[in-house]
C-alpha cells in the first residue's frame, strides 16, 4: 500500500475575535488531524495590523515547500484572504499554494 502524503494547511485569521466564528470548522481540522490525515497551524495575523509579520509569515510557508493549502479568514472588510493570495502569486510567484478565502 503506498503511503498517503499528509497535507499541511495554514489557517490565518485576522484577528482572535474570529476564532469564535470558525470554531466549527477548526474543529472538523482537529478531527483530520487526531486522524493523521493533515497537519495544521492556526496564526493570528492582521493584513492591517501586521501587515510585515504576514508577509513574513507568507515567504516562510512559502519557502518551506510544505504547505498545501492556506485557510484564510477575516471579518469587517476581509482584504486578508485577497491579500494572502495576490502576495503569494505576484510577489513570490507561488502557484502551488492553494488559498481558501472566508470572510466572516
Amino acid at each position: 500500500m503506498k503511503d498517503k502524503k499528509i497535507r499541511k494547511i495554514a489557517v490565518i485569521l485576522g484577528s482572535v475575535n474570529d476564532l469564535s466564528q470558525c470554531y466549527q470548522g477548526l474543529a472538523k481540522l482537529r478531527e483530520s488531524v487526531e486522524r493523521g490525515l493533515i497537519k495544521t497551524t492556526v496564526y493570528i495575523k492582521s493584513v492591517h495590523r501586521h501587515t510585515e509579520k504576514l508577509l513574513a509569515l507568507l515567504r516562510a510557508l512559502s519557502a518551506d515547500g510544505k504547505t498545501d493549502v492556506i485557510i484564510a479568514g477575516a471579518g469587517k472588510a476581509a482584504h486578508l484572504p485577497g491579500c494572502v493570495d495576490a502576495y503569494l502569486r505576484n510577489e513570490l510567484k507561488n502557484n502551488k499554494i492553494t488559498v481558501l478565502g472566508v470572510a466572516f
